[in-house]
């Protein structure tokens, strides 16, 4: 799946709540739509594991949005400060091994 992408860059902004936004660029149209797809499989299965334990964190997953054309994959996901709060509260957002 790596050897598909070809570049990666990362945004985040805590200044009000938080806002992450994601770009890939993959070498293919074809691999963009592949690596998007798994992306998304993927987002949607946690949030609907995390549905009945962790509404919270479930919906901010569920939120979160995935575009792609041509080579390039977009993500953006966007938390209000309210709910930034609960989830930190909650401890959701820890990583946990």
């Amino acid at each position: 799946l790596a050897a598909r992408l070809q570049s990666a860059s990362l945004q985040f902004q805590l200044s009000d709540g938080f806002r992450g936004n994601a770009a890939v660029r993959c070498q293919t149209g074809s691999d963009a739509l592949v690596v998007a797809k798994l992306l998304q499989a993927a987002v949607t299965f946690q949030a609907f594991r995390l549905n009945e334990t962790q509404p919270d964190l479930a919906k901010v997953l569920g939120d979160l949005r995935l575009n792609q054309a041509d080579d390039r994959i977009e993500l953006a996901l966007t938390i209000a400060p309210s709910d930034l709060n609960t989830l930190i509260q909650k401890n959701s957002l820890a990583l946990k091994f």
